[in-house]
C-alpha cells in the first residue's frame, strides 16, 4: 500500500474516532446549578458544575462551569479547573451524565467568571473532554 493511501486510512480513521464520543452524548441542555458527570473516555467520572447560564441576545448561551480533577502529568497536580466559558452547543455534546453530589467550589467560579468578563474573555466551542485534553493537561507539562 502506498504512503498517501496509509495517511489517507489513518486521517479516515482519526476522524471517526475523534466523532464517535460525541455521537453518545446526552444532548440534554445545561441546568444551572446542576452537577453533571463525564461519561466515558479517559477523564470518566470527573465532575463538571455549572455555576452561570449567560442568556446573550442574538448570540448563543454561554455555560460557565467549574470541573473537578485532579488532573496530574508528572510532578504537577490541578485539583480544580475553576472557570470555563462555553457554548452551549459544546455542553450539550460532552457526554455529561447528572450527577448528585453537590458543589463546594462555587466561590472559585464566580471569582474565575468576574476576571474573565473583566477581560473581555472569549469562550471555548470543544466539549469538556476536549478542553481538558488540548488546554489544561498541556499546562502541567509545561515548563518541565
Amino acid at each position: 500500500m502506498s504512503k498517501l493511501a496509509w495517511i489517507v486510512r489513518f486521517f479516515f480513521a482519526a476522524i471517526v474516532i475523534v466523532t464517535v464520543p460525541l455521537s453518545q452524548s446526552s444532548a440534554e441542555p445545561p441546568v444551572q446549578g446542576q452537577t453533571y458527570s463525564i461519561v466515558g473516555g479517559p477523564y470518566a467520572g470527573k465532575l463538571v458544575w455549572v455555576g452561570l447560564i449567560e442568556r446573550r441576545e442574538g448570540l448563543e448561551d454561554v455555560v460557565h462551569v467549574s470541573i473537578r480533577g485532579p488532573f496530574a502529568q508528572e510532578c504537577m497536580i490541578i485539583p480544580l479547573i475553576g472557570h470555563v466559558p462555553m457554548t452551549a452547543e459544546a455542553f450539550e455534546s460532552s457526554a455529561l451524565q447528572v450527577h448528585d453530589e453537590a458543589w463546594e467550589q462555587k466561590d472559585l467560579l464566580r471569582q474565575g467568571y468576574n476576571e474573565w468578563r473583566e477581560a473581555g474573555g472569549g469562550v471555548f466551542i470543544l466539549t469538556v473532554s476536549e478542553i481538558i485534553e488540548t488546554v489544561f493537561v498541556p499546562l502541567t507539562q509545561a515548563d518541565r
